[in-house]
């Protein structure tokens, strides 16, 4: 899957609109992707506004293009960028957990609600079995 990627931005890099590229490791990063909800083989396309002196900043519209990372090759993820495809294909994020612009990123509460839900994805699935039928135990 790496190399698709990386066979995708030589590609890439080499037309004259070339956008700019970062990768996320999820396993390295895990508060960045528990921050931004980042599933597994996704691309985020942020169309990030120019800033304008005596404006107040604009919206950073951020679309997410989903992946199979069986069938994905590095044509579909050159043409996702080159011919806009992520306008059709991907769904743009609007919601309370933007990363830039949601209230959850405007009021300071992004990073505490990665880690809250790194350290909720570290508790076995049996503790919380446990938890729950001890709970409903309780209410009987």
């Amino acid at each position: 899957m790496l190399t698709c990627f990386q066979e995708a931005v030589t590609t890439l890099v080499a037309s004259p609109s070339a956008p700019n590229f970062g990768y996320v490791n999820c396993d390295d990063e895990p508060l960045l992707c528990g921050a931004w909800i980042a599933p597994t083989a996704s691309i985020y396309y942020f169309l990030l506004p120019e800033p304008k002196p005596n404006q107040s900043p604009a919206s950073t519209p951020i679309y997410w293009v989903p992946l199979n990372l069986t069938t994905v090759t590095a044509d579909d993820i050159v043409k996702i960028s080159q011919h806009t495809t992520y306008l059709q294909t991907g769904s743009r994020w609007d919601s309370a957990l933007h990363p830039i612009d949601g209230w959850v990123a405007q009021y300071g509460l992004l990073e505490p609600l990665a880690y809250f839900l790194h350290y909720l994805a570290k508790i076995p699935s049996w503790m919380f079995t446990i938890g729950i039928s001890l709970f409903g135990r309780q209410l009987m």
